[in-house]
């Protein structure tokens, strides 16, 4: 247990322009510790099922649109790290761009990026958040509370484009498990679990975080 906790603990990073690189982050960002994910460990040990994703792909390429909107969805959440750029990186990823553009084609005004980093309360005025709406072309969602403890926000973003619209109508893809597939999984959202981009270019402390999560969880 306290391996598992040690990382999450000190998942405190910072995020800086590179000058090799022209799309790295070109804002500073701190990420904090994320106190929900510690406090959703206890759900987890408890009801091991919440780290089971509805359905898990190889890369989000393959994730089915129109089945999704066949099926009752009505909007899809995006995790931004390793989902859809390198970590860090403020360049939507080249293999994701055509997937993107089929999603907003089936879910034209309810489609946006939901991070624990941009978005989030460390993101200082939103800088990041700006950042990648410009880059993306997709909304980033506000919200103080951390993956996954942020269901209201997201739920009043989405009900503003939506009116009416059920966390059961809402699908939530991202690569990680304690943050993006519990955070579906408690709220009785479809969760998607993908393979992340790249390891090489991850934080660290993010990919001990996920092999914890895929292994020992």
């Amino acid at each position: 247990f306290c391996f598992i906790l040690f990382p999450v603990f000190v998942n405190s990073i910072s995020l800086k322009k590179n000058s090799l690189a022209s799309s790295e982050m070109s804002f500073s960002l701190r990420q904090s510790i994320n106190i929900p994910a510690i406090k959703a460990l206890v759900d987890v040990f408890r009801n091991p099922k919440l780290c089971i994703p509805d359905i898990e792909l190889s890369h989000l390429r393959n994730l089915d649109c129109k089945s999704l909107a066949e099926s009752g969805i009505k909007a899809i959440i995006f995790d931004k790290d390793n989902t859809l750029s390198y970590t860090y990186c403020e360049e939507i990823h080249k293999s994701v761009v055509g997937k993107v553009k089929e999603a907003t084609d089936y879910f034209p005004s309810t489609v946006a990026i939901l991070s624990n980093s941009i978005g989030s309360s460390d993101d200082r005025a939103y800088a990041g958040a700006l950042a990648v709406e410009r880059n993306f072309g997709l909304p980033v969602i506000r919200h103080k509370n951390k993956k996954p403890q942020c269901l209201e926000e997201v739920m009043e973003f989405l009900n503003l484009r939506c009116p009416g619209i059920t966390p059961t109508e809402v699908c939530v893809v991202g690569d990680r498990v304690l943050t993006d597939v519990v955070f579906a999984n408690q709220n009785k959202m479809l969760s998607v679990l993908v393979s992340p981009l790249s390891i090489i270019r991850d934080h660290p402390i993010a990919t001990i975080l996920r092999f914890v999560e895929r292994n020992i969880l």
